[in-house]
């Protein structure tokens, strides 16, 4: 989570050692409900793969067969699944 967390806010691992655990908790949070920019982009790739194979015939193809990466461990697909079958997550 830090890593993703310093590449998105444009920092470095030293410069977010110096957030609170208050901090990195909300950012935590924040980023179950709303991916950070990254992870979005991975989503909304998957979601065209999957329309695309769909269209020419796949049947009971889910979200996360098109997936690069596996999923944080603090998340679970079904929350980044869910989220993009319910509007491509805000």
């Amino acid at each position: 989570m830090q890593c993703e967390l310093g590449i998105a806010l444009g920092r470095t691992l030293g410069e977010l050692s110096g957030i609170t655990e208050r901090e990195f908790g909300i950012w935590r949070a924040y980023r179950l409900k709303h991916p950070l920019p990254s992870r979005k982009t991975e989503l909304y790739l998957a979601q065209i793969a999957m329309k695309i194979s769909q269209s020419m015939g796949t049947e009971n193809a889910s979200l996360r067969d098109y997936l690069l990466f596996e999923p944080p461990d603090d998340a679970t697909d079904d929350v980044d699944i869910e989220a993009m079958r319910q509007g491509m997550i805000d």
